[in-house]
């Protein structure tokens, strides 16, 4: 569904061809500017080169998490500055960036293509009659419905 959005939506500059993911393993989606491109090797989370500058993506959305760590040393959840934390707050930052433009539904594939982790997250609250459960990181929910699509909302 995101990934139909980018491609299908007229405001977001790199529109792609539906052939721009299929002849790559290691197709992403910037989890900063939220456009699609083809990674020249599987861990790069960012795109390579945007409005002329390398790593335009990557230190804007490093100054987004400096200003999340910034608001979490105030409040009462300090935590140590581990891998973990940082993959937290970076999937604070992805579904921030996600909701701000106006992705409030996608697919399980469409997070994994934002590398963001699964795994990290604040708690986890199972659903009684249904098979689904609800994932709260930072002021987001997330919750599974049929047909793997997962909503996003703000608490």
């Amino acid at each position: 569904m995101l990934l139909w959005k980018l491609v299908h939506q007229p405001q977001i500059k790199n529109a792609m061809s539906s052939q721009f993911f299929r002849d790559s393993n290691y197709e992403s989606i910037c989890p900063y500017c939220l456009c699609g491109f083809v990674a020249n090797h599987a861990i790069r989370r960012y795109c390579a080169e945007k409005n002329g500058v390398l790593n335009y993506c990557k230190n804007r959305f490093d100054n987004q998490i400096k200003h999340l760590i910034d608001a979490e040393r105030n409040s009462m959840y300090v935590r140590s500055n581990t891998k973990e934390e940082y993959q937290r707050l970076f999937n604070v930052q992805v579904l921030s960036n996600l909701y701000e433009e106006g992705f409030t539904s996608l697919t399980d594939d469409e997070l994994l293509k934002l590398k963001y982790d699964m795994f990290v997250y604040d708690w986890r609250e199972v659903l009684v009659r249904d098979p689904f459960f609800k994932i709260n990181i930072g002021p987001f929910q997330l919750e599974w419905k049929v047909d793997q699509i997962i909503s996003i909302t703000k608490k």
